[in-house]
């Protein structure tokens, strides 16, 4: 064989064992790249599955509490509904304790007053007119109350719903 022959085989055998070994190394990265992205995206998809069953049982967890505080705010100002209806049926009406006849510098006329005897004025009942006032009043601020009662029970559950799910986060 001459030198020529011996270069150019010598030639081809690097050139083939070159793109061989080229050929299996990129094969092999090829591989284990593909696998640690399969490898991810399983671990991903473990976390999608995770989080999305975690806002599911929040949303279903704030939901009942929602109906449950509802469904009490309801009673509740139903039930404030239905004192001041009571007071108004049994016609219970407001005095001044510190309303006497002998208070007023001038004299009323009994036709002035909204329908108050003089023994009205003289226990200090004030006038129907001004005791249906009163007590819309008080029936408005009692709702008012409960308003903020239910806001501030609202709060406190998502706090607390909050925290559960903070700890039990930190848990995992």
């Amino acid at each position: 064989m001459t030198t020529q022959i011996k270069i150019i085989v010598g030639a081809l055998i690097l050139a083939l064992s070159c793109g061989g070994t080229w050929y299996f190394t990129k094969t092999h990265y090829i591989d284990k790249y593909e696998a640690q992205i399969a490898k991810t995206q399983s671990e991903h998809d473990k976390k999608v599955t995770d989080l999305t069953n975690d806002k599911l049982d929040l949303e279903r967890q704030l939901g009942e509490t929602r109906n449950e505080i509802e469904v009490e705010h309801n009673k509740a100002i139903e039930d404030l509904n239905a004192r001041i209806e009571s007071l108004r049926r049994d016609n219970v009406r407001l005095r001044d304790p510190g309303a006497s006849k002998t208070s007023c510098s001038a004299p009323r006329d009994p036709g002035a007053t909204g329908g108050s005897s003089d023994g009205d004025e003289a226990t200090g009942l004030l006038s129907r007119q001004a005791t249906e006032f009163l007590w819309d009043f008080a029936g408005e601020a009692d709702r008012t109350l409960e308003e903020l009662r239910t806001c501030k029970r609202w709060v406190d559950e998502v706090r607390r719903i909050n925290e559960e799910h903070r700890l039990k986060q930190e848990g995992k």
